[in-house]
């Protein structure tokens, strides 16, 4: 039923293949057809709020997160000039589905899933090197700068 649907979307307004879109953004686990257009971009944000979510905390980590204190160390200018470029990009798109949510368009919901598919490939090459150099810094033991002394 999923796929069909799709298959009558992408004959109207031009979208990519089903079967790339839904190794992304797991479509076949849309259960409502109507406003399917809608649909699949609400499916393209959930996979992105993680991916803003992790970029966030490293461009601006948490005082209170211990992940984030640590990995901050990790990461040096040029990481967060990547992190800086993929977050307007990922803030645009979140953004641009807001307004999408506003005006309701079949045509300009398409017209979205087919260009954030495009940048969504760059966007993923400009971060995985950075989740690697993240989750390999938890691999490496952390140094202690601090000088822990006697409080009572």
């Amino acid at each position: 039923m999923i796929e069909k649907a799709y298959e009558t979307l992408a004959k109207k307004h031009g979208l990519p293949a089903f079967e790339d879109l839904d190794k992304e953004f797991d479509l076949k686990s849309i259960e409502d057809t109507h406003r399917f257009s809608a649909s699949i971009c609400k499916k393209i944000l959930e996979r992105i709020e993680p991916v803003v979510e992790f970029v966030e905390h490293l461009l601006q980590p948490d005082v209170n997160s211990l992940a984030d204190m640590y990995e901050c160390k990790y990461v040096d200018i040029e990481d967060k000039n990547h992190l800086y470029v993929c977050y307007r990009k990922l803030m645009k798109t979140y953004r641009t589905f807001l307004e999408l949510e506003l005006t309701r368009s079949e045509k300009e919901d398409c017209h979205f899933i087919t260009l954030f598919v495009e940048e969504w490939e760059g966007i993923k090459k400009e971060l995985l090197p950075i989740v690697i150099k993240m989750k390999s810094s938890w691999s490496t033991p952390a140094e202690s700068k601090e000088v822990l002394e006697y409080l009572g």
